[in-house]
């Protein structure tokens, strides 16, 4: 995954008719992954 290459936003397509609105700012400042916390 290339997260620094300029995207601002992603969309993501949960059903035919539902999508979600991703600020990719936001998903890096709360990815457990870099703070090593792995798992489930």
């Amino acid at each position: 995954m290339i997260i620094n290459a300029g995207i601002k936003e992603v969309y993501i397509r949960d059903t035919k008719e539902e999508y979600r609105h991703i600020l990719v700012e936001e998903y890096i400042k709360n990815d457990e992954s870099l703070e090593g916390v792995l798992g489930y």
